[in-house]
C-alpha cells in the first residue's frame, strides 16, 4: 500500500506545481480583496490608519515623560497637551498634541508681557500728570486742579504720596475748584462682568483703568467688636475724601465660632461702590483682612488722590468730578512709574490680572492709537507675534491676564514664544527675571523647593476652574536650557494632581541622562 500511497502523493503533488501559478493568479487578488475592500476590513484599516497617525512621533524624551505624564489614571481623562526643547541644540525632545489648542489660563500673560516689553521697551515708565490753567507765585490755582492717568499698573499708596509730595513742592498751596480727572486715556471697562466671568467684585477680576489705585482694591480689616453682640469694628485702605465709598456694617460679634461666615457683598448706584458686611466674627478672632474689586474706579482714584493732597497741607476746594485736561493747561509736574521692567515682574511673578490688562490697553492705545481698548491691545499682541516670525494662527486670544475660557493657543506656541523672547538680546534678561523661580517666590514659591531645584528653573503657572498649566525654562544639570509648556485641560480640577505631575517632570528635565 505505501508505494501506491507514494506515487498517488508525488502525482498530486506534480499537479499542485503546475496549478500554483494559476493559483497566484487567481486567488492572491481574491484573497486580497476580502482582506482590504470588505467593508469589515475597511473599518479596521481605517483604525489602524488612525492608529497610526496618532501614534506620537518617539523624541528623545518621549517614552519618559509620556510615562511620568500618564502615570496618574486621572490624567487620561483629561486634555492634555505638551511640548519640550533643547534651547542648546533646538531638537525637539518631547511632543504630546502639541498643535492642540487649549485653554493657558495665566500663561496667557506671557505673551502679553512680551508684547509689553518689545513695544515699550524695559526701561519704559508709566506717566502721571498733573495739570493747572495758572498757577500764581503765591501757590494759588484759580479753578481746578487737574490729573491724567496714563494706566500706571502700580500707583500704590506710596506712590500717591510722592506723587502728592512733588505737587507741593510744585508750589500748589490751595485749589479753588477741585479735582478733574481725566482718564480718557483708556476706553471704559464696561466689558468686564462679561468678558471676565464670575462675581467682578472679587478683587482678582478688578477692572482696568486709565487712573488707578492699589490694582482697583480696596482692603477692609475686620475687628470683632469687644463684646458679643457689639458690630465689628472696620476700616479700609486707602482712605478717600468724598463719597465713592459707603460700607454698611451688618456683622455680628460671637461668642465662639461663627455659624455665618463674614461676607462682603458690594452694590454699585450713582457712582458709588456700597459695601455690605454682613457675617459673624468671633470675639477671640483675630483682625481679618478681605479685599473687594471697585467698581468705575478712576472717581475713587481720584478721591484718594485729593485726600492724600489734603495730607500734605493743600487745599482743594470743590468736589472730584472728572472732565478732559483742557489744551490750554499746564504741567505742574508728572509722577512716573517704576520701569516696565519692574511691572512686567510683579505679573508674571505673582499673576497679577489687573497688570495684565493695565498693559493690555497701554499696548492698545500705543500701538492703535487711544483710547486703549482689549480688542485693540488683543490685535496689537498678534502683530507682535506676526512681525516676530511667530504667526499668529493658533493664538486666539480673548483677554490678556488669562481668566477668560475663550483665549486659546497650543504647548508649541507658548515654547515658541519662550524660544524668540530667549534669542532676543534687547529684552530677554527683563523676561527672564519676570518668571517665578521654583521654591524662592511668586506663585512658585512653595513648589519644587528642592535645593536641588532652586535657581534652575523659571516659570508661569496657569490656573483656573479646569485648567491646570506650567511653561518656562529649566537649566539641566548638564547645561543645556530647556523651554517647555505643558497644559492640562478638562482636569475636574484635580490640581493637586497636575501639579504633581508637572514637578515630576520639571524633575526629570532637570537630570533627564
Amino acid at each position: 500500500m505505501e508505494p501506491i500511497a507514494t506515487t498517488n502523493y508525488q502525482t498530486k503533488k506534480s499537479t499542485l506545481v503546475v496549478l500554483r501559478p494559476l493559483l497566484a493568479f487567481v486567488c492572491l487578488p481574491l484573497f486580497a480583496y476580502i482582506l482590504l475592500c470588505s467593508p469589515t476590513a475597511q473599518a479596521g484599516k481605517a483604525e489602524a490608519v488612525a492608529s497610526s497617525m496618532r501614534r506620537p512621533i518617539l523624541y528623545p524624551l518621549q517614552d519618559k515623560i509620556t510615562s511620568i505624564l500618564y502615570s496618574h489614571p486621572a490624567v487620561r481623562e483629561m486634555k492634555v497637551g505638551l511640548y519640550i526643547t533643547s534651547l542648546k541644540t533646538g531638537q525637539v525632545l518631547a511632543d504630546i498634541c502639541s498643535n492642540e489648542l487649549l485653554i493657558p489660563a495665566s500663561n496667557q500673560k506671557l505673551f502679553i508681557s512680551a508684547a509689553a516689553l518689545a513695544k515699550f521697551k524695559p526701561d519704559y515708565s508709566f506717566p502721571t500728570i498733573i495739570y493747572a490753567k495758572q498757577l500764581s507765585a503765591g501757590g494759588l490755582i484759580i479753578g481746578p486742579l487737574y490729573i491724567k492717568g496714563f494706566g500706571d499698573p502700580l500707583l500704590v499708596t506710596e506712590e500717591i504720596e510722592a506723587l502728592a509730595q512733588q505737587v507741593k513742592e510744585a508750589g500748589v498751596r490751595k485749589v479753588t475748584e477741585g479735582l478733574v480727572f481725566d482718564d480718557s486715556y483708556f476706553a471704559p471697562d464696561e466689558e468686564n462682568e462679561e468678558h471676565l466671568g464670575g462675581d467682578p467684585s472679587v478683587w482678582y477680576r478688578a477692572e482696568s483703568g486709565a487712573l488707578s489705585v492699589n490694582f482697583n482694591t480696596i482692603t477692609f480689616v475686620i475687628r470683632p467688636g469687644s463684646k458679643v453682640g457689639q458690630k465689628p469694628s472696620i476700616c479700609w485702605e486707602p482712605p478717600s475724601s468724598g463719597g465713592a465709598i459707603r460700607v454698611i456694617n451688618k456683622a455680628t460679634t460671637v461668642s465662639r465660632s461663627p455659624r455665618r461666615a463674614l461676607t462682603i457683598a458690594r452694590h454699585f448706584e450713582d457712582g458709588v461702590n456700597s459695601f455690605t458686611v454682613s457675617g459673624q466674627i468671633s470675639i477671640r478672632h483675630k483682625p481679618l483682612t478681605l479685599y473687594r474689586a471697585i467698581k468705575a474706579p478712576s472717581r475713587y482714584a481720584a478721591e484718594v488722590i485729593k485726600e492724600m493732597l489734603r495730607q500734605k497741607g493743600i487745599d482743594i476746594s470743590g468736589p472730584v468730578r472728572p472732565g478732559i485736561v483742557p489744551e490750554e493747561a499746564k504741567v505742574i509736574c508728572i509722577h512716573r512709574s517704576q520701569p516696565l521692567s519692574e511691572i512686567v515682574a510683579s505679573l508674571n511673578k505673582f499673576s497679577n490680572n489687573f497688570i495684565a490688562q493695565q498693559l493690555l490697553k497701554a499696548l492698545g492705545a500705543k500701538s492703535k492709537g487711544a483710547p486703549g481698548t482689549t480688542e485693540k491691545g488683543l490685535a496689537a499682541i498678534r502683530d507682535f507675534l506676526e512681525e516676530s516670525g511667530l504667526g499668529a494662527e493658533d493664538f486666539l486670544p480673548a483677554d490678556g491676564c488669562g481668566l477668560s475660557r475663550n483665549n486659546l493657543t497650543t504647548p508649541k506656541k507658548i515654547v515658541d514664544l519662550l524660544t524668540f523672547m530667549q534669542q532676543k538680546f534687547e529684552y530677554q534678561p527683563e523676561y527672564f527675571s519676570s518668571l517665578a523661580i521654583a521654591g524662592v517666590d511668586g506663585t512658585m514659591r512653595k513648589r519644587l523647593r528642592s535645593p536641588k531645584v532652586q535657581d534652575r528653573v523659571r516659570v508661569k503657572t496657569g490656573l483656573i476652574d479646569g485648567v491646570s498649566c506650567l511653561s518656562g525654562y529649566i537649566y539641566s544639570y548638564h547645561d543645556e536650557l530647556i523651554a517647555f509648556s505643558i497644559m492640562m485641560n478638562k482636569n475636574r480640577n484635580q490640581h493637586h494632581i497636575c501639579k504633581s505631575i508637572q514637578d515630576k517632570i520639571v524633575e526629570f528635565l532637570l537630570d533627564p541622562k
